[in-house]
């Protein structure tokens, strides 16, 4: 059912924003795959040690590792110089599904954010709605996407 939902949303120009599990489903969706089990399955190719991507018992609130935000994309500003985010997931982007671009990483390499190439798709692995309580640049992650969904009526 999730899956129709994405193909209507884009067959219909609407943005979609995806947060953890809605980010790898959006990429499946869109012809992206996953890595199933990160801590078994991802050996990182620049050699950096591996980011423990699943924090629990963690506090959902307590940041947990830093992402490398790219250029030119919906995150860039938006969450300052080497922001920390927090981490709740044991699944990760293998590769892209089509149209998408990789917004930020983990130290290790894994995406942990991407976008579209026109912005109206944009996902964060990592949980805004749960770190904005500590850091309020977190809610800039979604009053970027209300201004970009009011521009485009």
């Amino acid at each position: 059912m999730s899956w129709r939902l994405v193909a209507e949303a884009r067959k219909q120009n609407k943005p979609l924003m995806g947060i953890c599990r809605g980010a790898q489903l959006i990429n499946v969706a869109l012809g992206g795959t996953l890595i199933q089990d990160i801590d078994t399955q991802y050996t990182p190719e620049n050699g950096n040690p591996i980011v423990k991507h699943d924090q629990f018992p963690v506090k959902w609130y307590e940041p947990t590792h830093r992402l490398d935000v790219l250029p030119d994309n919906f995150l860039t500003g938006t969450l300052g110089d080497n922001p920390i985010v927090n981490s709740f997931h044991h699944q990760g982007i293998k590769q892209l599904g089509a149209d998408l671009q990789p917004a930020a990483f983990a130290s290790d390499g894994t995406v942990e954010a991407y976008q579209s190439s026109d912005a109206s798709v944009r996902a964060v692995q990592y949980h805004p709605e749960m770190m904005f309580e500590r850091d309020k640049t977190h809610l800039r992650v979604f009053q970027d996407f209300v201004d970009y969904v009011n521009a485009q009526k």
